[in-house]
């Protein structure tokens, strides 16, 4: 039977699991492909009823192309909406994101005085 705490963990993996997939706009059977699994079994690491091993997180991330930390990031609830934003951004062209990213780096310079 599993602890509170594991059961917590599992669930927000499973979270982020989800919403990566779904920023990538993969479905599970797609992911359950990458992963070597079936899409039940993603499924049950979604909904949190299943832990993933170590194996699976480093599957997960290379298909998702997110990091294992981020899969394994349950303390801070805002990180998901920052790698959305991210995942916002790696859209558009370079040049965009650069001259975005100089933008918010003059902004931080002037705020930070």
């Amino acid at each position: 039977m599993k602890t509170k705490e594991r059961q917590r963990v599992d669930k927000a993996v499973g979270e982020r699991l989800s919403a990566a997939r779904e920023l990538r706009g993969i479905h599970q059977e797609d992911l359950a492909q990458a992963m070597g699994v079936n899409r039940q079994q993603i499924s049950k690491y979604e909904s949190g009823q299943n832990s993933m091993s170590s194996e699976r997180l480093i599957d997960a991330a290379e298909a998702l192309d997110c990091s294992v930390m981020f899969l394994l990031s349950t303390i801070n609830p805002q990180a998901g909406r920052e790698y959305k934003l991210i995942a916002r951004l790696r859209s558009f062209p370079a040049s965009v994101q650069t001259r975005f990213l100089r933008s918010v780096d003059d902004f931080i310079s002037k705020v930070s005085k």
